[in-house]
């Protein structure tokens, strides 16, 4: 596919003298353009309407600039497609976080006690911040397929600590999830802002 046209170019095309070669060049190559962007139905109807026969050389440049202006009305700026684009980027990211909040107020129904804050730690936020053991296992289980050596993005010496220490973490909860972890057992204020003020090996967001 050729490169789009500019609003100047499309404005140029619809509005120029056929009486310059150099504009019969660009028309007739703009209209090449327009035989692979557009469908046939919709050159076909364009043509019937202005009743151009499109075997005729004269009758394809009319079509052409009918073409450019058409082409103009609806021309959207790079910029502007850009800023739409990252709009619709923002919704979607936004759209995930209301998706993880609802997962969480879900997960915290089916747990029936309040949560203590441990969630909010860093090693909580490893394995997407579970608040029952049963979520723990379950995200254990997807972040060991992604954080595998064989599978990892990272160095080899990098993902094979990752993913070491990954394991361990799991283990380190999993055992103590009654005891100590469950982000719903009483938990004094000291003690969970030491949590989450602990340092990992690498950042939680990291795993995400």
């Amino acid at each position: 596919m050729p490169i789009q046209y500019t609003s100047e170019q499309l404005l140029e095309l619809a509005t120029a003298p056929l009486r310059y070669q150099t504009t019969v060049d660009s028309l007739l190559e703009f209209y090449g353009y327009i035989k692979q962007l557009w469908s046939r139905q919709a050159i076909k109807s364009l043509a019937h309407q202005h009743d151009l026969n499109l075997r005729i050389t004269q009758d394809k440049l009319q079509f052409a600039q009918i073409a450019a202006s058409i082409e103009l009305d609806s021309y959207v700026e790079p910029s502007q497609l850009e800023a739409e684009l990252e709009t619709v980027k923002q919704e979607l990211v936004s759209a995930k976080e209301t998706i993880k909040k609802q997962e969480k107020a879900i997960a915290l129904l089916k747990a029936g006690k309040p949560l203590n804050g441990r969630q909010e730690t860093p090693i909580f936020k490893v394995f997407g911040q579970p608040t029952t053991k049963d979520m723990l296992v379950s995200n254990y289980r997807k972040l060991r397929v992604k954080e595998h050596p064989d599978a990892s993005s990272y160095p080899s010496d990098i993902a094979s600590q990752r993913f070491a220490f990954l394991k361990s973490a799991y283990v380190g909860l999993l055992n103590g999830w009654d005891e100590k972890y469950n982000p719903t057992l009483t938990i004094t204020q000291e003690e969970l802002t030491k949590a989450i003020a602990a340092k990992l090996p690498f950042p939680a967001s990291s795993f995400h």
